[in-house]
């Protein structure tokens, strides 16, 4: 038997969104300790001040044509969604953009430079 969307609701707050970081931010710690403990700078998994702004610009823009392209292919009324918004859906973007850039550090930006050098 289908379910309805309204069962697998999930909320977001601050101090979920607080504990998480907290916890991603120990999940990082060794990696951070080993940059410190071997003089290793940030550039050296990826991270620079070069082009950041044009980067997060142009990642805010494709993430905006690609939530419009799915909400048009998906057929869903643009105005139900946004009046359906409320502060529960920033701290979700806040967390998954937390844990997408742990994520991405930990494995992009560090074991997969080291496994290959």
């Amino acid at each position: 038997m289908y379910k309805g969307t309204d069962e697998y609701n999930v909320t977001y707050n601050f101090s979920i969104v607080l504990s998480n970081i907290i916890l991603y931010l120990v999940i990082i710690s060794p990696v951070l300790l080993t940059k410190k403990f071997l003089k290793q700078s940030w550039t050296s998994t990826g991270i620079s001040k070069r082009n950041l702004k044009k980067s997060v610009i142009v990642g805010i823009i494709a993430g905006i044509i690609y939530i419009i392209l799915s909400l048009i292919y998906m057929d869903i009324n643009i105005i139900i969604v946004i009046a359906r918004l409320n502060i529960s859906y920033f701290w979700g973007l806040v967390y998954f953009s937390t844990v997408g850039f742990c994520e991405e550090f930990i494995f992009r930006g560090y074991f997969i430079l080291y496994m290959i050098g």
